[in-house]
């Protein structure tokens, strides 16, 4: 379950980067 959730937060970071 936790790498569930560091693979979400890592997409949404890579997310926020790209954004950026």
């Amino acid at each position: 379950i936790i790498l569930f959730v560091y693979s979400m937060v890592s997409l949404y970071r890579a997310m926020l980067m790209k954004n950026h």
